[in-house]
């Protein structure tokens, strides 16, 4: 992963939740599977374990793939 210069945290926990909470509503009404690479964790310099610890909460009960590029 990249991580931003001067070591910044460009990323928005609670917009991440907020958007992960969308996700999971478009794919429960669409009855679609996710997968995604570990955002937020890269150039935005976020902490991917609270990343993780959000898209658990939000799709507790839906299987999500993430995967490294």
């Amino acid at each position: 992963y990249g991580s931003p210069k001067g070591g910044k945290v460009y990323a928005d926990y609670g917009a991440i939740k907020e958007v992960m909470e969308q996700l999971k509503e478009v794919c429960t009404e669409n009855q679609w599977q996710l997968a995604m690479p570990k955002i937020g964790a890269g150039l935005a310099g976020g902490d991917w374990k609270k990343i993780e610890q959000i898209i658990n909460e939000v799709f507790n009960t839906t299987e999500v793939w993430v995967y490294e590029l």
